[in-house]
């Protein structure tokens, strides 16, 4: 596990204290999906089209479980709301207008 976790954890993971490696792990690999196929609300996921941590498919998984999602893209990264704040207020007020 320790060379795992140095040779293939992401940079976040590595900077983590052993307790916060512990509830880091349980978090990114619970499965919500269940708890996604009751959501009546509209969800907008919206992710950006560099996004190196969560992968396009985990999202298209959690959006075939949502009655009423929808999935945009835009430019950016994992935090694509942080790279282009405008892009990401305009697409998301366009969405809940």
């Amino acid at each position: 596990p320790d060379f795992a976790e140095k040779k293939f954890g992401s940079r976040e993971y590595r900077t983590l204290s052993p307790v916060m490696k512990e509830s880091y792990k349980k978090i990114v690999n619970e499965d919500l999906r269940a708890d996604a196929r009751k959501i009546e609300n509209p969800v907008l996921l919206l992710q950006g089209k560099e996004d190196k941590t969560t992968p396009l498919r985990e999202a298209q998984a959690y959006l075939q479980c949502m009655k009423r999602g929808r999935l945009t893209q835009m430019k950016g990264g994992h935090f694509a709301f942080l790279d282009d704040p405008l892009t990401f207020n305009l697409i998301a007020e366009e969405y809940f207008l």
